[in-house]
């Protein structure tokens, strides 16, 4: 399994690939979108928040877990867990806003789910 890091900055920034050797840190160091998108088609799996690289794997029809906030971007809309413009796309929505820790925790599960099919 590989992934695809680029989480933030600050005290965190660069931690993934540290305690994860399987992690790919695309944004290590600045880099043209091509690259960043090859870098992605070399992943299994992108799990993110919505950010270039959830439209980066959406465009790519790549495979993509989108945590999503309870009052999400228009363009997710309100209640599927699909998306009808990036078709690898599947959406994690906040029940309340603010409960991160839920969106994680299907997140875990469906993970689990989704190592024991593959």
């Amino acid at each position: 399994i590989s992934a695809v890091s680029g989480a933030g900055s600050g005290a965190g920034r660069g931690l993934a690939p540290q305690a994860m050797p399987c992690v790919i840190d695309a944004l290590a160091t600045p880099q043209p979108l091509d690259e960043f998108a090859a870098a992605l088609g070399a992943t299994d799996l992108l799990l993110t928040v919505d950010t270039m690289a959830a439209h980066c794997a959406g465009a790519m029809a790549h495979p993509v877990w989108v945590a999503l906030p309870s009052d999400p971007h228009w363009l997710w809309g309100l209640r599927r867990e699909t998306s009808p413009w990036c078709p690898g796309a599947r959406l994690f929505r906040q029940r309340s806003p603010g409960g991160w820790d839920d969106v994680v925790l299907r997140w875990c599960g469906a993970l689990r789910e989704w190592l024991r099919r593959t």
